[in-house]
């Protein structure tokens, strides 16, 4: 018996009668032949992290696009005023106060006349 040791790859084996001696055929081997293992987990690995990274940008942006704009703290306004349909930023002047429309989509004030909200271009009803 007798034993060979053959490199990695796929080989044909040819056994000659004639002369007692294998005769070997490579058919293919591995591009990165000595490292091929360790290159595969690699690649790998870096899919991995290449697709963790793709999948957190698209559900930023699709929590972005969803989002409704919520006031800030320094935007509340006073609901009394609201209720009057009178601007509660300009408590000075009593008599020449306008009429704002409050848009319900981005929460900012805008005059009466205005057909589109000035912040977000949400369309009012007339």
């Amino acid at each position: 018996t007798q034993i060979w040791v053959l490199p990695s790859g796929l080989y044909n084996i040819i056994w000659y009668s004639t002369t007692n001696q294998p005769n070997l055929q490579l058919i293919s081997t591995s591009f990165f032949f000595p490292v091929d293992e360790i290159v595969l987990l690699v690649s790998g690995f870096i899919t991995v992290i290449a697709l963790i990274y793709v999948l957190g940008e698209v559900v930023r942006i699709m929590k972005e696009s969803s989002s409704v704009k919520k006031p800030h703290l320094h935007q509340r306004l006073d609901t009394v005023e609201l209720a009057k349909g009178k601007s509660p930023l300009a408590p000075n002047k009593s008599n020449e106060l306008e009429e704002y429309k409050y848009c319900i989509h981005c929460y900012s004030m805008n005059k009466k006349h205005v057909m589109f909200c000035t912040n977000c271009g949400h369309a009012f009803e007339m």
